[in-house]
């Protein structure tokens, strides 16, 4: 039995209204550490390699690392709840951006791919986390829920790049290689998301509806 039985429609909307603000704070620095990453990994990749023959490697790899995660991730959604799933992705996409800044600063291309497979998973919560916002929208107000999280999200995904100056200017302070900057800035943001998912999908939003498998 759904367990919205259990809510008013007023209970409802007013849990409608906190998962959408929570899932658009979280796409903001989500979609901010995708944004950034993509604006200078392409460089890293061919510093790290010595040429622009294999540039695109790392946005292949984050890209493969999320297509990866993307089933997982929506069964244990469908298991467990969105709150558990995009808390899980957006910790271990912090990992990711976090060991791929690491294989940037000592030179190792191998350490950078693997933590860029890794940094997927982050963006593959980005991406499922705007789903979230159908699970207690009325059925002809899903797509409208949706869109406004992704639209939320744009924000984020034009700061990031805007906020790459700053963010190498940070890691020279530091005694880091420029270029490694946004990765570490990813690893927070992606940090920020998971602390988000974790405080504020509560009660979780699937879970309310009745989605579970209980199979």
């Amino acid at each position: 039995m759904s367990m919205t039985a259990k809510y008013t429609s007023v209970d409802l909307e007013r849990l409608q209204r906190r998962t959408i603000a929570s899932l658009r704070w979280m796409q903001i620095p989500g979609q901010a550490a995708v944004s950034g990453v993509v604006a200078v990994v392409a460089l890293l990749a061919s510093d790290l390699v010595g040429s622009d023959s294999l540039a695109g490697v790392g946005n292949a790899a984050a890209t493969f690392g999320a297509a990866m995660m993307a089933v997982p991730l929506a069964s244990m959604m469908r298991r467990r709840g969105r709150r558990p799933a995009l808390v899980t992705a957006f910790t271990i996409g912090s990992v990711g951006a976090a060991l791929a800044a690491f294989g940037g600063q000592i030179e190792s291309l191998g350490v950078f791919i693997v933590g860029m497979l890794i940094f997927g998973s982050g963006q593959a919560g980005a991406l499922q986390s705007r789903y979230a916002a159908a699970d207690l929208a009325s059925p002809d107000a899903k797509a409208s829920a949706i869109s406004s999280v992704v639209w939320v999200g744009t924000l984020g995904a034009a700061f990031g790049p805007l906020l790459t100056p700053w963010e190498k200017d940070f890691a020279e302070f530091l005694n880091l290689s420029s270029l490694v900057g946004p990765f570490v800035a990813a690893s927070l943001f992606f940090a920020m998301s998971a602390l988000v998912a974790w405080i504020r999908l509560r009660p979780d939003p699937l879970v309310i509806s009745g989605g579970l498998s209980t199979s």
